[in-house]
């Protein structure tokens, strides 16, 4: 048996005998609940990324979006398997990547919140932070006001694009239109001499292949309209994990998902990026997602009747949507829940309509309705990255 690591509610396997591991770890702290991490999966899954997206392109630059799991033990594996770059949003990502650097090695780091404080923006510099995302004239202005040497910089405008094939459209807070893009490149050309980038993203679990393509093209048309030698050219993320598909299913979309961004890149760029450039794709769900189950205390269960009358079952869980349930109130997300037994034997029998609450006394604590078997406390719920990992 591995020997497991309790800390911060995570427990790390290989993904060999799931089944033990979770039955030692649940006699060992009855009433918890955890996660469960797949150090094996995760491998697997930097491996894909590494294997296709650009894979004979010595500029293809591959950058974990480290706010989709920032644990010290996914940020090791991740560095250990090949991907030293890191999409950071705030100083502390930033700090904590220094961090791994002194354990590890040289890093690369991608400040990518077009937004900052004059401090933050002081202390990346001198942290070594030489690349920023922006979406305004402003931005920029605070960051070139900042920096002593602006010609060691990397400034990259992040351009807005729609999709309705997405999830979450992430153009809705960041980004801005290709006209202001354009007044934005020429507004840097003017008042320094720093190299230049483009970046967008299509938006949280895309499922339109085309939308690559179309983002790509746009960054490669606002390019050649400004004359403009990109330093990098950044597509973002976007690649899609689904809880309820087995494994092969998310791994054959994330594999086309990166050979169709990969071809257009290949295809699209030749013309207009310098020689040290780099094409950066920027995976976070898509990495760590598939890695991860959930597995939450019942910690009761109750019958009422709904305002018609009928009656549900209330499941009162150790978690909620102000934890690990956040885009259950934020997107209205339903994720796949299984109930399962200490001995991780799954409850089957007949379904009835069944609400999920979550442990805190706010009645705005709701995840959502499903269909589940008899539940009692005994059981503990289950929110697996695949439909039941296969190893169980």
């Amino acid at each position: 048996m591995l020997e497991h690591i309790k800390k911060d509610a995570v427990i790390y396997h290989d993904g060999e005998k799931f089944k033990d591991v979770f039955i030692d770890i649940i006699k060992r702290f009855p009433e918890e609940s955890f996660y469960f991490l797949d150090l094996k999966a995760l491998q697997r899954r930097v491996v894909l990324m590494k294997d296709f997206f650009l894979p004979k392109n010595s500029n293809s630059e591959i950058a974990y979006a480290m706010k989709a799991n920032p644990q010290k033990n996914v940020l090791d594996t991740v560095y250990q398997e090949g991907i030293h770059t890191f999409d950071c949003a705030s100083i502390g990502e930033i700090r904590r990547i220094k961090t791994l650097e002194k354990v590890h090695g040289n890093t690369s780091i991608v400040y990518n919140n077009p937004i900052r404080k004059r401090k933050n923006i002081r202390e990346a510099l001198k942290l070594g932070v030489r690349h920023f995302t922006v979406d305004t004239k402003n931005e920029v202005k605070k960051i070139l006001e900042e920096c002593d040497n602006t010609n060691s910089l990397e400034i990259a405008v992040r351009l807005a694009i729609t999709n309705n094939g997405a999830a979450i459209n992430l153009s809705s807070k960041f980004g801005v239109g290709k006209k202001e893009v354009m007044e934005i490149i020429e507004y840097i050309k003017a008042n320094t001499n720093t190299s230049i980038g483009l970046s967008t993203h299509v938006g949280s679990q895309n499922e339109d292949m085309k939308a690559y393509e179309k983002s790509i093209k746009h960054m490669v048309d606002i390019a050649k309209k400004t004359k403009t030698k990109l330093k990098s050219m950044n597509i973002g993320g976007g690649i899609p994990v689904w809880p309820e598909k087995n494994r092969k299913e998310n791994e054959d979309w994330l594999i086309n998902s990166l050979k169709s961004a990969s071809s257009i890149l290949e295809r699209e760029t030749k013309d207009i990026m310098e020689d040290s450039s780099r094409l950066i794709i920027e995976p976070g769900r898509s990495v760590a997602g598939p890695t991860v189950d959930l597995i939450v205390d019942i910690i009761s269960v109750a019958q009422k009747t709904d305002t018609n009358n009928n009656l549900v079952t209330c499941v009162y869980m150790d978690d909620g949507v102000f934890t690990s349930f956040m885009d259950s109130a934020l997107h209205r997300w339903k994720y796949p829940v299984k109930v399962i037994s200490n001995n991780f034997e799954i409850i089957g029998g007949e379904k009835t309509t069944t609400w999920l609450f979550g442990r805190t006394c706010d009645s705005g604590d709701r995840l959502y309705n499903c269909q589940l078997p008899n539940v009692s406390s005994q059981n503990f719920s289950v929110t697996p990255s695949h439909e039941m990992r296969e190893t169980a």
